[in-house]
């Protein structure tokens, strides 16, 4: 992944501010965490134990304004790291650096427009070393050589690892060079976050901010000591009109009391009706005022200015060590995100799913993260080549959504063909061949094997001897010897039972098995 965008001139020599947190899964903490990195400038945020799964599709794990790394964890939960670095910074995957699979590491190159002329770039790490994790040695061992690599191969790059590294004893990896600058606790009286870096002198000291959520680890923030201002984002206006609980009191009671005169005392339908109307509007202008508020242009529509502002002074509890009132507005925020969320979706969607469900849909992939659907451009359409290379990279742009269209388009006129000596059936990735022959006569599946192994060599696919089976069904009185098919070599196992399409099939062709799969299930 590479990202990269122009800034404006007139920019001065800026270091890029650091965040990290562990925030216990952040699957259903983005829009809290995104208002916290909006409202510290943040350019490089990384993360721990994001508990984002393998199969997690990336806009699910966006966030506005921000590229994204992630390595999941192999582990059902818990676990993985991922870094989110502003879309004005270049930045990308560091491939030439080895991870292996049992380390939770992350490493990316990340290149701010205009730095100072002592670093040329940043290597940014991200770690999570598991509590009484066997991969201690393994770790530092790791960090050792990568530090070394990284400043052997570009010594003026600065470097910046930030991470949970739970107790890990990393003295053999601090130098004269490389400190671990955070020096308050993270978790408890523990500093369990930490974060390593070889141009402490040009930050300040590191600031504990309150967890994310439900957190039992505080975040990190990492400035330098010449800070940027904050560009001139042009904020979005929108008109409001807020409904508060003694404004709705007051309204009801003045509906209550309120004569009609105007209306009563006119004969006029027309006259009435123009004059309930307007009284009516005038009344809720008086006890509804209308208000513009401005919102930052990557704020979710469901995030008001009163959450945010809750948020500002959660911050400011925390910072005073107000510990019961930093809790009041901890749990209040979580669930006042909660309720305005599912607000939205009552009485801006809802209505949708009938009445435009492309509307409805649209929506549904905003309130989620997902990206709107992006279009196929082709630069030449005379020239086959363009036009190939266009269409895959839009393709691999959609990633796993379109993954199985793709594949049954390319087996879409898998062997055998429809004057095949055998009969085929064909459900996405299953494929079924079903001869029906004299006990005399040869069987023509070998050589249906042997062709279906060519068509899938000749695709660029292979077949799966392990996941493949025979079965034979024949209640003929005289010897039977059964088929031997091999698959590239490979022959495959008879069975006398076998799972089609989630119906269970046996030779004798009785239902037992299927009867009993279905009591389990």
């Amino acid at each position: 992944m590479y990202c990269e965008s122009k800034s404006g001139r007139g920019c001065h020599d800026q270091l890029p501010t650091f965040f990290f947190c562990n925030p216990r899964s952040l699957n259903n903490k983005l829009n809290e965490l995104s208002v916290v990195l909006e409202s510290n400038n943040v350019d490089v945020a990384g993360i721990a134990e994001s508990w984002f799964p393998a199969n997690l599709p990336p806009e699910l794990s966006n966030i506005d304004g921000y590229c994204t790394f992630s390595r999941p964890t192999t582990d059902e939960r818990g676990g993985g790291v991922a870094l989110y670095v502003k879309n004005s910074i270049k930045c990308k995957v560091l491939t030439d650096i080895f991870v292996p699979d049992d380390i939770e590491a992350l490493w990316v190159s990340v290149r701010p427009s205009r730095l100072p002329r002592f670093v040329t770039s940043f290597v940014v790490g991200v770690i999570y070393y598991p509590p009484n994790s066997p991969v201690a040695e393994k770790l530092i061992d790791h960090l050792s050589s990568t530090i070394n690599s990284v400043l052997s191969k570009h010594p003026g790059s600065g470097i910046c690892i930030v991470g949970d590294f739970n107790h890990l004893d990393l003295n053999c990896v601090l130098s004269s060079s490389i400190k671990q600058v955070v020096n308050k606790p993270t978790r408890d009286s523990s500093i369990l976050d930490k974060i390593l870096t070889n141009v402490g002198s040009k930050y300040l000291r590191p600031v504990i901010l309150p967890p994310i959520g439900l957190s039992d680890h505080n975040c990190v923030l990492f400035k330098p000591k010449v800070t940027a201002t904050k560009s001139n984002v042009i904020r979005i206006k929108h008109i409001v009109r807020p409904m508060p609980d003694s404004k709705l009191r007051a309204y009801g009671q003045w509906l209550v009391d309120y004569e009609w005169m105007e209306v009563y005392n006119e004969n006029n339908m027309q006259t009435m009706c123009s004059n309930f109307y307007q009284t009516l509007h005038e009344s809720i202008d008086k006890y509804f005022p209308k208000r513009v508020v401005k919102r930052h242009p990557t704020d979710k529509p469901w995030i008001s200015s009163q959450i945010k502002a809750l948020i500002a002074k959660r911050q400011k509890a925390f910072a005073n060590n107000h510990d019961h009132l930093w809790r009041q507005l901890r749990n209040k925020i979580n669930r006042l995100i909660r309720r305005a969320k599912n607000l939205f979706y009552v009485n801006k969607i809802q209505h949708l799913k009938r009445s435009s469900p492309s509307e409805w849909y649209k929506n549904i992939r905003v309130m989620t993260g997902q990206s709107s659907q992006k279009e196929l451009v082709v630069p030449n359409c005379n020239n086959h080549m363009e036009t190939a290379n266009a269409v895959c990279t839009h393709l691999s742009s959609i990633g796993t959504k379109i993954g199985p269209v793709v594949f049954c388009a390319m087996i879409n006129n898998v062997f055998p063909p429809e004057n095949a000596p055998v009969k085929h059936f064909k459900y996405v990735d299953d494929l079924t061949l079903i001869e029906y022959r004299n006990i005399v006569n040869q069987s023509e599946l070998q050589s249906c094997a042997t062709a279906l192994h060519d068509w899938a060599s000749g695709s660029n696919m292979k077949l799966n001897p392990k996941k493949c089976c025979t079965m034979d069904i024949s209640f003929s009185k005289r010897n039977f010897i059964p088929s031997s098919i091999s698959l590239n070599d490979h022959v495959l196992k008879a069975v006398d039972t076998v799972k089609v399409l989630g119906v269970m099939l046996q030779a004798n062709l009785k239902w037992d098995s299927h009867a009993e799969y279905c009591q389990k299930g």
